[in-house]
Protein backbone atom coordinates (compact mmCIF):
# COMPACT_ATOMS: atom_id res chain seq x y z
CA UNK A 1 0.00 0.00 0.00
CA UNK A 2 1.23 3.33 -1.27
CA UNK A 3 0.55 6.43 1.54
CA UNK A 4 1.03 9.91 -0.11
CA UNK A 5 1.63 11.11 3.74
CA UNK A 6 2.40 10.12 6.90
CA UNK A 7 -1.27 11.36 8.46
CA UNK A 8 -2.71 9.08 5.65
CA UNK A 9 -0.46 6.26 6.74
CA UNK A 10 -1.26 6.82 10.28
CA UNK A 11 -5.21 7.01 9.78
CA UNK A 12 -5.43 4.10 7.51
CA UNK A 13 -3.58 2.51 10.94
CA UNK A 14 -5.92 3.77 13.19
CA UNK A 15 -8.91 2.46 11.15
CA UNK A 16 -7.70 -1.15 10.40
CA UNK A 17 -6.91 -3.93 12.81
CA UNK A 18 -3.25 -3.03 12.19
CA UNK A 19 -1.12 -2.32 15.08
CA UNK A 20 2.13 -0.85 15.06
CA UNK A 21 4.72 -3.49 16.67
CA UNK A 22 7.51 -2.37 19.34
CA UNK A 23 11.35 -2.54 17.92
CA UNK A 24 11.87 -5.96 20.11
CA UNK A 25 8.70 -7.29 18.22
CA UNK A 26 9.69 -6.22 14.97
CA UNK A 27 13.15 -7.60 15.40
CA UNK A 28 11.48 -11.29 16.61
CA UNK A 29 9.15 -11.20 13.70
CA UNK A 30 12.30 -10.50 11.50
CA UNK A 31 13.98 -12.71 12.89
CA UNK A 32 11.68 -15.63 12.65
CA UNK A 33 10.87 -14.80 9.24
CA UNK A 34 14.57 -14.81 8.48
CA UNK A 35 14.92 -11.16 6.84
CA UNK A 36 18.09 -9.83 6.32
CA UNK A 37 18.60 -6.23 7.27
CA UNK A 38 21.55 -3.89 5.55
CA UNK A 39 24.44 -3.89 8.71
CA UNK A 40 23.10 -7.21 10.18
CA UNK A 41 23.09 -10.22 7.16
CA UNK A 42 23.25 -7.39 4.21
CA UNK A 43 26.71 -6.33 4.33
CA UNK A 44 29.85 -6.46 1.94
CA UNK A 45 31.07 -9.97 3.28
CA UNK A 46 27.26 -11.62 1.83
CA UNK A 47 26.27 -12.91 -1.17
CA UNK A 48 22.41 -12.71 -1.87
CA UNK A 49 22.58 -16.32 -2.38
CA UNK A 50 23.64 -16.96 0.99
CA UNK A 51 20.86 -15.15 2.65
CA UNK A 52 18.01 -16.73 0.22
CA UNK A 53 17.69 -13.27 -2.00
CA UNK A 54 18.13 -15.36 -5.11
CA UNK A 55 15.16 -13.75 -6.23
CA UNK A 56 16.63 -9.95 -5.95
CA UNK A 57 19.53 -11.02 -8.10
CA UNK A 58 18.97 -10.61 -12.44
CA UNK A 59 20.21 -13.24 -14.26
CA UNK A 60 19.82 -11.22 -17.55
CA UNK A 61 21.28 -7.47 -16.30
CA UNK A 62 24.66 -6.53 -17.89
CA UNK A 63 28.01 -6.80 -15.42
CA UNK A 64 28.21 -6.06 -11.54
CA UNK A 65 29.92 -6.45 -8.94
CA UNK A 66 30.22 -10.54 -8.01
CA UNK A 67 28.87 -11.49 -10.92
CA UNK A 68 31.12 -13.94 -11.78
CA UNK A 69 30.90 -15.64 -7.94
CA UNK A 70 27.21 -15.66 -8.22
CA UNK A 71 27.02 -17.20 -11.69
CA UNK A 72 29.63 -19.86 -10.57
CA UNK A 73 27.29 -20.67 -7.74
CA UNK A 74 23.89 -20.89 -10.24
CA UNK A 75 25.82 -22.42 -13.22
CA UNK A 76 26.99 -25.51 -11.38
CA UNK A 77 23.78 -26.34 -9.50
CA UNK A 78 25.65 -26.03 -6.04
CA UNK A 79 24.84 -24.18 -2.90
CA UNK A 80 26.54 -20.92 -1.78
CA UNK A 81 29.58 -21.43 1.22
CA UNK A 82 27.13 -20.24 3.83
CA UNK A 83 23.01 -20.01 4.48
CA UNK A 84 21.34 -17.65 7.07
CA UNK A 85 19.79 -20.06 9.87
CA UNK A 86 17.79 -19.43 12.74
CA UNK A 87 18.84 -20.81 15.79
CA UNK A 88 16.31 -21.20 18.96
CA UNK A 89 17.65 -21.78 22.43
CA UNK A 90 15.66 -22.04 25.75
CA UNK A 91 18.08 -19.54 27.37
CA UNK A 92 19.30 -16.43 27.60
CA UNK A 93 23.42 -16.04 26.73
CA UNK A 94 26.55 -14.31 27.00
CA UNK A 95 26.18 -13.39 23.15
CA UNK A 96 26.01 -10.51 20.58
CA UNK A 97 25.89 -9.86 17.20
CA UNK A 98 29.52 -10.78 15.07
CA UNK A 99 30.05 -13.34 17.40
CA UNK A 100 31.77 -16.31 15.79
CA UNK A 101 30.42 -19.98 16.89
CA UNK A 102 33.00 -21.67 19.20
CA UNK A 103 33.32 -24.59 16.33
CA UNK A 104 33.39 -22.65 13.29
CA UNK A 105 30.48 -23.54 11.84
CA UNK A 106 29.99 -19.84 11.33
CA UNK A 107 29.02 -16.47 13.19
CA UNK A 108 25.84 -14.53 14.59
CA UNK A 109 24.09 -12.06 12.63
CA UNK A 110 21.22 -10.62 14.89
CA UNK A 111 19.79 -11.61 18.00
CA UNK A 112 16.79 -11.59 20.30
CA UNK A 113 15.86 -12.33 23.43
CA UNK A 114 12.69 -12.36 25.55
CA UNK A 115 12.87 -14.18 28.85
CA UNK A 116 14.43 -17.61 28.53
CA UNK A 117 13.73 -17.19 24.63
CA UNK A 118 17.09 -16.40 22.36
CA UNK A 119 16.43 -16.34 18.74
CA UNK A 120 20.20 -16.16 16.67
CA UNK A 121 20.47 -15.84 13.03
CA UNK A 122 23.35 -17.03 12.20
CA UNK A 123 25.53 -17.26 9.32
CA UNK A 124 26.25 -20.53 8.57
CA UNK A 125 28.44 -23.48 6.30
CA UNK A 126 26.23 -25.10 4.44
CA UNK A 127 27.08 -28.05 6.29
CA UNK A 128 25.74 -26.71 9.50
CA UNK A 129 22.79 -25.26 8.03
CA UNK A 130 20.47 -28.28 8.55
CA UNK A 131 16.97 -28.17 10.33
CA UNK A 132 17.26 -30.10 13.77
CA UNK A 133 20.92 -29.45 14.15
CA UNK A 134 22.20 -28.97 17.60
CA UNK A 135 24.73 -26.54 17.77
CA UNK A 136 26.91 -25.39 21.25
CA UNK A 137 27.22 -21.12 21.27
CA UNK A 138 28.55 -19.14 24.06
CA UNK A 139 28.58 -20.68 27.05
CA UNK A 140 28.11 -24.16 25.66
CA UNK A 141 24.34 -24.12 25.71
CA UNK A 142 22.11 -26.20 22.90
CA UNK A 143 20.77 -24.22 20.13
CA UNK A 144 18.32 -26.17 17.69
CA UNK A 145 18.55 -25.12 13.67
CA UNK A 146 14.95 -24.24 12.92
CA UNK A 147 14.98 -22.67 9.65
CA UNK A 148 17.26 -22.38 6.72
CA UNK A 149 17.86 -19.83 3.80
CA UNK A 150 16.34 -21.33 0.50
CA UNK A 151 18.32 -21.44 -2.01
Amino acid sequence: VWFESQDEQEKFIRNSSLQPLSPEDFEETRLLNLTPWWGSEINEHTLPLELGLRSAVSETKGCYPGQEVIEKIIARAGEPPRRLALLRGSTSVNLSAGAQLPGGEGSVTSLSISGNNCLVLALLRKNFAVIGQHLKLADNVNFTVEKVSEF
